[in-house]
Formats: C-alpha cells, sequence, structure tokens
C-alpha cells in the first residue's frame, strides 16, 4: 500500500508504533546508563528491568550488551554536548590557550564518561565484541591528540625531540580517563587542580623553550 493510499487512522498507527519504538530504546539507553552510574554490572536482565521491558524487547533494539554499550556512551557524548564543549579548543589561535581549553575539557569531559569507560574496559576483558568500540574510542582520542599537535607544529612551536605522532599520542594518554579516575576518585584532587596540572604538563613537555634574551657586552660604568 502506498503512502498516497493509506488511511489517515493507518498513518497514525504507523507514526504511534516509530514513536514507541524511539521511546523504548531511549528507555533501554537511559535504563543502561542509570545502571553504571548505580554501579552496577551492565547486565542486559536489569536493564531490561530498569527500563520495564522483557529481555526479548531489548533484544529488539539491541543484538547484543556491545551495542547497547555503544549506545549509552554515545547518549552520553550527546547530552554532554560534546561539540560545544569542543568549541573553545578547536578556536584556539595560540598554544597556550590551545592546552588550557583542552586540559579544561578533559577534565569535565572525563568526569561525564568516566563510568561508562570504566563498563567498557570491564568487559573487553571478557567479550571480545567490546574490543572493537573501545579501540575505535581510543582511535578516536588518538586522532584529537593529533590535531593539537599539528597545530602546535604549524605554530612553530613544537618542541624538537617531539613528532606530530609522538606528541599527539603523548596527549592522548595524559587525557585518559584512568589518568583522571587516579587522580581525582582515588586521591581526591579537584578538577580544577587537575585541569590546571594537566595544562602545565601539557606545555612544559610539548612546547619549544623561549630562546634567552641576548646579553650584549659587559660594560664598566
Amino acid at each position: 500500500m502506498s503512502e498516497r493510499r493509506k488511511t489517515a487512522p493507518t498513518r497514525a498507527r504507523e507514526r504511534a508504533a516509530r514513536g514507541a519504538k524511539v521511546d523504548t530504546r531511549e528507555r533501554l539507553v537511559r535504563a543502561g546508563l542509570a545502571v553504571l552510574e548505580r554501579g552496577e554490572p551492565f547486565s542486559l536482565g536489569e536493564i531490561a528491568r530498569e527500563a520495564g521491558v522483557s529481555r526479548q524487547a531489548l533484544y529488539l533494539h539491541f543484538e547484543s550488551r556491545a551495542a547497547l554499550a555503544v549506545a549509552v556512551a554515545q547518549f552520553v557524548d550527546e547530552s554532554f554536548g560534546l561539540e560545544e564543549a569542543l568549541a573553545p579548543s578547536r578556536a584556539a589561535t595560540d598554544a597556550r590557550a590551545l592546552l588550557r581549553a583542552h586540559a579544561r575539557f578533559v577534565a569535565k569531559y572525563n568526569e561525564r564518561i568516566q563510568t561508562v569507560v570504566r563498563m567498557a574496559d570491564a568487559l573487553r576483558q571478557t567479550d571480545a565484541e567490546m574490543a572493537v568500540p573501545w579501540k575505535d574510542r581510543l582511535a578516536n582520542r588518538r586522532a584529537g591528540g593529533h590535531i593539537i599537535a599539528q597545530k602546535l607544529s604549524a605554530w612553530g612551536e613544537l618542541a624538537d625531540e617531539w613528532t606530530v605522532e609522538s606528541a599527539g599520542d603523548w596527549v592522548c594518554a595524559l587525557s585518559s580517563v584512568k589518568l583522571w579516575e587516579e587522580l581525582v576518585l582515588d586521591l581526591g584532587w579537584s578538577r580544577e587542580r587537575f585541569a590546571r596540572s594537566l595544562e602545565r604538563q601539557l606545555a612544559a613537555g610539548l612546547l619549544r623553550p623561549k630562546e634567552p634574551l641576548a646579553s650584549g657586552p659587559a660594560t664598566n660604568r
């Protein structure tokens, strides 16, 4: 039956069915995040109960635990406003401003994403399917580090001992959730202290030392 020949009630029922499908999927994603934030295992049975649906209904939307985990991570990125949060880094026009913006972004973003990263890290130890999204997110983070290093190099600010690739990898490593987690959650650092320290470490390690002012010949006065 073509769309034109369908009756109004039929079209309304189809729209309602599509809407219900979207609503159920979002409920499952939100339920998955709620389970993580309570510190509970990422169990499909528990997530289905949290969402108020059967496990069979869950599988109509997500074929595996890995697929649901990816959807939860994407939901966290969207609710965090990832693109907007990255805007200051992308708009920076000098090295110091870039590293400051990146450090502040990392401090905020890692706080928001840390429950999902902890879950993904645990699941990939026993679930081979989780290795793929884990590697994808690492590749994205690494690419972001390389973009920062490329800008520093283009501005003539990258220290001689670095290549763009090695510098980008170092930015990636220092920006990891694991480092943030140990300093902030385990050792009690504030987010602000973490951001300031990360900015200083990035600047000290990556930037070309400033040339000392040339001194003129000594004179007797």
